[in-house]
Order: C-alpha cells, then structure tokens, then sequence
C-alpha cells in the first residue's frame, strides 16, 4: 500500500505510520490508510470521539499529571534511600574502626564522616 510518499508493506509499518502521523495526515493521505486498514480505522474513530471529549482529555491530562507527580515522589524517596544507605554503611565502617583502635581523624578521611559524628559513635 502506498500512502503518500511511503511505501507500507506489512501491518506493522501501517501502525507506525499511523502513530506517527495521527494530527498531521493530509487529507489524500487519510482516506488510503484507513480505507485499507479497518482495525487502524477503528482506532482512528476511538481516538476522534477520545479527543474530542473534553471531560475524558481532562481525566487523562489529570492521570498523566498524577503519575509524572508519582514518579517524582518515588524518584525523591528512592534517591533518599540511597543517600540513607550510604551513610548507615559509613558509620558501620567508623564504628568497626573505632573498635579497631583507628585515629578518628583518619576514619573521618576514610568514611567522609565528621570528626564530630565520629566521636558522637564512641
């Protein structure tokens, strides 16, 4: 099938041409696609009625908006935990050095602790 300038051979490039040019199809271009394509037809028709109502584009703009809001807030808490592990890891390994009889001042350049987190583990 040929849709304007391209040449569509199977299913597959169809409905990467569609996704890809939905908005934007010249009106010659529409009608072979569609015409040659009924699944690609329909969701042309659900996508039209789908855009064309406000009260779904809101509900949908407003679950898009929740999820980006969703990730931040998982993003945020996940880079927290790291940074939590990292400093309970640091302060296991000053504690051991402590038992071990290690200078507080040389714990502090290992670990990147406090002199003064240091001396609070004692």
């Amino acid at each position: 099938m040929r849709v304007g300038f391209f040449e569509l051979d199977d299913q597959l490039h169809a409905w990467c041409y569609y996704f890809k040019k939905e908005g934007t199809f010249t009106e010659d271009e529409m009608p072979v696609l569609l015409k040659e394509n009924p699944v690609i037809e329909k969701a042309h028709r659900v996508y039209k009625d789908f855009t064309s109502d406000e009260r779904l584009m809101l509900l949908a703009e407003s679950r898009e908006k929740w999820q980006r809001d969703m990730n931040t807030r998982l993003q945020h808490a996940r880079q927290q935990g790291i940074e939590q592990g990292i400093d309970e890891k640091a302060v296991d390994d000053a504690k051991k050095m402590l038992k071990e009889g290690l200078d507080t001042s040389v714990i502090a350049r290992v670990t990147g602790l406090s002199t003064e987190r240091i001396e609070q583990l004692r």
